[in-house]
């Protein structure tokens, strides 16, 4: 299996466990120095106003605090694309039940571990 389709397969897994809230399993495929930037950073975390985290332990916190802060965030895979761009996945899709696009990338280190994510929503300002 190409390194492709693997980081396309780890993607998807990790979309799955958010899906369940398996934050364990979640935590499983950042590098330890993971990178993530998203708008609702710092709607979990105030004081973070670059919206912008690093850590594992801070990343899989702040997926715990904003699945209570947005319990049907969930992303609809049907309607999802992939692109893989070097050693980067970057997706395109929809969440669940609603219009609202959606621009994730995911960059792997070596292993087909994340080392930074990041998401956007295009449309949405």
């Amino acid at each position: 299996m190409n390194f492709s389709k693997i980081m396309e397969r780890v993607t998807i897994s990790f979309l799955n466990a958010w899906a369940k809230r398996d934050f364990e399993l979640m935590s499983t495929y950042f590098t330890k120095d993971v990178e993530f930037e998203s708008p609702n950073v710092s709607k979990i975390f105030p004081d973070l106003v670059s919206n912008k985290l690093k850590g594992a332990d801070k990343l899989t916190e702040y997926f715990l605090q904003f699945s209570t802060h947005a319990p049907d965030f969930n992303f609809d895979l049907s309607r999802t694309t992939f692109n893989k761009d070097e050693n980067k996945m970057v997706m395109h899709g929809h969440l669940d039940n609603t219009d609202i696009e959606i621009d994730s990338n995911f960059q792997f280190n070596e292993y087909g571990k994340f080392l930074f994510i990041s998401i956007n929503y295009p449309n949405n300002k």
